[in-house]
């Protein structure tokens, strides 16, 4: 399975490889339906330790199952010491040689999100703990909102019963009870929003509170639903994909995405142009707000310093 690739719980193996390996290939058949009857993404390893002095791997995505040897656009070749540039040591699959390229030109040229927004996974809540009845938390699941809406309503759970899920002194607690982005965990791409009144987000949904006393909520939230992370996310972690293409959108990878601490000129305009969606969405959630997001994707650039080539491969999207 190519959970390998980029799980957490796959990087000692990952360490193994890298550190034996002196050629070899890494081939993705995890979009062609390889198993009429399971959900597995498969990827075929062909490691070699023979001694060379140009250590390198190949990745690629093979065309169909009746041609394994053929590639698709979506190879590229990276020295293997080059994967310790990449979070976690991860290795990206489906993606070809420029967009690896651009991620790895960002990552070693900004800090990473998790210096500035910790992120944690939402709690689990006993169904018993559930009351229609309203309460002094309201319960935030995934459905309950999308990308720069307010929360909608839905079930609630006592001061009583919460302290029974976290305790006061905890982490979790301690971010509930601030302004926090809220993330959902499967998405197309990443859907962020703001939540103001100490929603309890469950399981499903993540939720950051930021760590730097400058940086203001609706700046990283603007980033954060930029068309470059979500770009970046798929490039980097795009291999682990579910049915009908969907993402996992999680506190280890997003908190190793590329994000400047120091916004610059831009800073004070995104924060503006977040703020205004989000206001925008709040008196109508069905609201068209494309020019906005357009505007804000053009200040995410400049501040990342993007070519025009790079903008293609972030427009060029899926």
């Amino acid at each position: 399975p190519n959970k390998y690739c980029a799980a957490t719980s796959a990087s000692k193996l990952r360490s193994i490889i890298f550190k034996r390996t002196s050629l070899g290939a890494v081939v993705s058949t995890s979009k062609l339906g390889v198993f009429e009857e399971a959900a597995n993404y498969p990827v075929i390893s062909h490691l070699q330790t023979d001694e060379t002095r140009n250590r390198h791997l190949t990745i690629r995505e093979a065309i169909s199952i009746d041609k394994i040897q053929a590639s698709s656009p979506n190879s590229y070749q990276l020295e293997i010491s080059k994967f310790e540039l990449l979070p976690n040591s991860i290795i990206p699959i489906n993606v070809d040689q420029s967009q690896i390229s651009f991620a790895i030109r960002l990552l070693t040229a900004h800090p990473t999100l998790g210096r500035c927004l910790s992120i944690s996974e939402g709690l689990r809540i006993p169904r018993a703990y559930e009351k229609e009845e309203h309460a002094e938390y309201l319960i935030l699941k995934q459905y309950q909102f999308d990308r720069w809406t307010e929360i909608r309503k839905g079930s609630y759970i006592s001061e009583k019963n919460l302290k029974k899920v976290v305790g006061t002194s905890s982490e979790r607690f301690i971010k509930i009870n601030k302004p926090k982005i809220v993330i959902a965990e499967d998405g197309l791409q990443i859907n962020a929003t703001i939540d103001t009144d100490k929603c309890v987000p469950q399981g499903g949904v993540y939720f950051g509170v930021v760590t730097k006393d400058h940086l203001r909520l609706d700046y990283v939230l603007g980033i954060l639903n930029s068309k470059l992370l979500s770009c970046l996310y798929e490039i980097l972690f795009g291999g682990m994909h579910m049915g009908g293409g969907y993402l996992r959108y999680r506190t280890n990878f997003l908190e190793a995405l590329p994000f400047p601490e120091d916004g610059g000129i831009q800073e004070k305009v995104i924060s503006e142009l977040a703020n205004r969606i989000l206001l925008t969405k709040k008196k109508d959630s069905s609201a068209d707000i494309s020019v906005f997001e357009r505007e804000l994707d053009r200040q995410v650039y400049a501040l990342y310093g993007l070519t025009t080539d790079d903008i293609m491969i972030v427009e060029k999207g899926r």
